[in-house]
């Protein structure tokens, strides 16, 4: 008995050193094992939430971070980042506008002894923008030209607007909203489709946003075009002691447009204006007489007429004999002196009445083929522009020639 004590306790003392050494050994051998794994991809989770609420992520699309490992040796042989590594950033709870939102870094299917000391960045800025919807008008953009003597009407897309829906920092950027139509050598009217297009003020494209609808459909109205004198049609007659002297038109011309029965048009008449009116107000506005099929090519252009309107007055002058000029006198006869006077009555606006004077009118007798004797011959004026003779008393005169 007491020998086999005795080798019990040396088998005892050895497990002893055999147990310290293997685990001297494995702690040499097995040591913690601290590893950074890079660019891990966060996931953004409860993005459901903020699409509830109409808010979208704006910015960033993705995040990265780089996370620190550490654990044994024998446990992370094995490890490996898109295994192991959860990382998440929670959207719930948030509202509109830019948020620090902490960065949720986990471990799966590790083992016990692996931990994280630590991951960067611990938060990002996140920009959540809400989203809505806006109705927009479309316009119309127009590239190349009309042939000559054409143009084009109005255009006007249908649907006139459209919605535009999406994150409201964008719908903010578009400034405007417009469809593209060519309408290089068209000469007749055409029923087109075109896509809708989006810029902000650099007329840079506007991408993401939801139009509905996306197309527009759009008449393009071509005219023939013609440039015409106006012609003022009067009605009714001035009071006779009243005349017009001056008919001004402004503008003088219009520009129109229609189709191609234009091209055989002479000029533009107005609606019949009594002649009367113009004694109240000699500078009126007028309207044109246009044909059902024809329409000014501006349509906010006006027509006005100025007329100045005189009153008629007469004047009487007297002439001597000698004031009267002789004409065509045989230079073998000799005319003897008269004492008779001439009174002559003219008709002419008053302001013009009274810029005449008797050099003006000048008076004469015309002698051609007559001979020696007494004859009657009829007292004339020369023509003077602005002027009626009314009368003149006597009309004729008893003259003697007789020879030298």
């Amino acid at each position: 008995m007491d020998k086999g004590k005795s080798n019990l306790t040396p088998k005892i003392l050895s497990v002893i050193i055999a147990i310290i050494l293997w685990s001297y050994v494995m702690g040499i051998k097995n040591p913690d094992w601290p590893r950074e794994y890079r660019n891990i991809n966060v996931e953004f989770t409860n993005i459901e939430v903020l699409d509830r609420q109409n808010l979208v992520v704006m910015d960033p699309q993705e995040a990265k971070i780089n996370v620190s490992v550490t654990g044994r040796k024998s446990d992370m042989d094995g490890f490996t980042a898109a295994n192991n590594i959860v990382a998440k950033l929670d959207l719930s709870g948030y509202k509109e506008g830019q948020t620090r939102v902490p960065v949720l870094v986990s471990l799966k299917d590790s083992a016990s002894t692996v931990r994280i000391t630590d991951w960067e960045p611990s938060d990002i800025l996140v920009t959540i923008d809400r989203v809505v919807t806006e109705e927009r008008t479309v316009n119309i953009r127009t590239e190349g030209e009309v042939p000559e003597n054409h143009t084009v009407g109005d255009l006007v897309a249908k649907p006139e607007t459209i919605l535009l829906r999406g994150p409201r920092s964008w719908i903010n950027d578009v400034t405007e909203v417009f469809a593209v139509v060519s309408i290089k050598d068209r000469t007749t009217t055409t029923n087109i489709t075109a896509p809708v297009q989006l810029r902000d003020g650099q007329d840079n494209a506007v991408v993401g946003l939801e139009m509905n609808p996306s197309v527009v459909d759009i008449t393009i109205p071509i005219y023939r075009k013609n440039t015409l004198p106006i012609e003022v049609v009067l009605e009714n007659e001035l009071p006779e002691e009243y005349v017009i002297t001056k008919m001004e038109v402004v503008p003088s011309t219009i520009g129109i447009r229609g189709g191609n029965s234009i091209a055989d048009l002479t000029s533009i008449k107005t609606k019949p204006i009594d002649v009367n009116l113009l004694l109240e107000d000699p500078s009126l506005e007028v309207e044109l007489d246009l044909l059902d099929n024809i329409e000014l090519l501006d349509p906010n252009e006006r027509v006005t007429i100025n007329a100045v309107i005189e009153r008629i007055d007469t004047k009487e002058f007297e002439f001597e004999f000698s004031e009267i000029d002789i004409r065509n006198l045989d230079e073998e006869l000799v005319l003897a002196e008269n004492s008779r006077t001439i009174t002559v009555s003219i008709v002419g606006t008053e302001s013009f009445l009274e810029t005449i004077t008797k050099d003006v009118l000048k008076p004469y007798i015309d002698l051609s083929n007559l001979s020696e004797g007494e004859h009657e011959v009829e007292i004339e004026f020369e023509e003077v522009q602005g002027v009626t003779i009314e009368s003149i008393v006597p009309e004729s005169l008893t003259i003697n020639l007789s020879n030298r």
